[in-house]
């Protein structure tokens, strides 16, 4: 009888054993998917956080459901939203955009102070017998500026965990006034932003569109000190997609974000008949709050990515040249920028190499301020970033400003 028994318990655990590897079943499914590496990094069940995929290894027992495909792991950021991975880099160059429009605006005002312009009058008798030509010298205006400015500028990032090419668009109109004698400028600009990014590190884009409004100020302390400070606020879109880095699968997703930021420089200047030197100093500080957002799948999964706030702190110093040739003022400059302040770096997974820093920058500068007529100026610009870790940076503006 003992024998029996126990010749018994032994075909029951066998039969049991066939039951639970037998085609269709759950541990059967979980095995397969796993020694094919098919599933999906998001699946419900063989997926990063899935029923499965801390349960059980390729031979059926237990462990590491990563060990199947380290792209599945947390912080994997082939398997990441691009929102996530991208959101310190474009928060630091759009709000560089849009404080180097508005700079360079401040910089203007204060080479055509010291460019007047002479224009042409005319003036005709009633009868047309006779009229004067004359040139009138010197600045007539009541001081009140428009302004219209264009800016792109191209990013690229080339570490493998977090590679990506950005691409930023701004249209800003700005209206100033100067005030107490020309010591004051203050104004008002707003603008229209583009984001264009796509992301290797994933296979897939980030698209984001923006309104910006940003005050500004421009104080001369003495006759070689200047003060300028500019802040604002903007509300951005933002529409993404990625692929599953196993089965391709498309995971598209939108979210909504929010972005103040302010900068404030001291500078110094000596000025002769021809030459312009300059020296400034100072500092920005940018945050970005983006909302929570569902990615869907083509096939129906879900993945839910946590609302996300990014700040980043920039300390700013550097010099700029500029020759005044009558109505044509060309200059270059170059400016050292270092991040002292960033939260929410990048996390990548175990085995992924870690993001670079790539803390310090230096910005380089040329262009040239036109006179065209009376009141009327034209503004370009070229520059550059480099000595990046692993980022470069290259960027062009066009600006015409008429003052009345």
């Amino acid at each position: 009888m003992k024998f029996w028994r126990t010749f018994n318990r032994s075909i029951l655990a066998a039969v049991t054993a066939l039951f639970l590897f037998v085609p269709g079943s759950a541990d059967a499914q979980s095995f397969t998917q796993a020694l094919m590496n098919t599933y999906s990094c998001s699946s419900s069940n063989y997926g990063t956080s899935g029923t499965y995929f801390n349960s059980h290894d390729a031979t059926g027992g237990y462990g590491a459901r990563s060990a199947y495909n380290s792209v599945c792991s947390a912080n994997n950021t082939g398997n990441t939203s691009s929102s996530v991975v991208t959101a310190i880099h474009s928060l630091r160059i759009a709000t560089a955009q849009t404080v180097g429009m508005i700079g360079s605006r401040i910089s203007a005002a204060k080479v055509a102070l010291n460019t007047p312009v002479g224009i042409t009058a005319a003036s005709l008798a009633d009868d047309l017998s006779s009229g004067e030509l004359g040139l009138a010298a010197g600045n007539s205006s009541n001081g009140l500026g428009f302004w219209v400015q264009g800016k792109f500028a191209t990013a690229e990032n080339d570490q493998t965990v977090v590679a990506a090419d950005i691409d930023v668009t701004t249209a800003m109109v700005g209206i100033d006034k100067r005030l107490s004698g020309d010591r004051v400028l203050i104004g008002v600009a707003l603008s229209h932003e583009t984001t264009t990014t796509d992301t290797a590190f994933n296979k897939g884009a980030l698209d984001g569109t923006g309104y910006v409004i940003s005050p500004y100020l421009s104080l001369q302390l003495s006759d070689s000190v200047n003060f300028d400070a500019t802040g604002g606020y903007s509300t951005i879109q933002y529409d993404h997609y990625r692929l599953d880095p196993v089965t391709s699968e498309k995971f598209t997703s939108s979210g909504d974000g929010e972005r103040l930021f302010g900068s404030a420089f001291l500078s110094v200047s000596n000025s002769s008949d021809k030459l312009m030197l300059s020296a400034e100093a100072g500092a920005s500080y940018s945050q970005e709050d983006r909302d929570a957002f569902t990615e869907t799948g083509t096939t129906g999964q879900t993945v839910l990515v946590s609302a996300k706030d990014t700040t980043i702190g920039q300390g700013m110093i550097g010099a700029k040249a500029a020759l005044k040739l009558g109505r044509l003022t060309p200059f270059v400059s170059a400016r050292g920028e270092f991040d002292f302040s960033k939260s929410n770096e990048v996390t990548v997974a175990t085995g992924q190499q870690a993001a670079a820093g790539g803390d310090f920058g230096i910005r380089f500068t040329a262009g040239a301020d036109v006179a065209l007529t009376q009141g009327l100026s034209l503004y370009v610009e070229g520059s550059t970033v480099q000595l990046r870790d692993d980022y470069s940076e290259y960027s062009g503006a066009l600006r015409i400003r008429a003052e009345f």
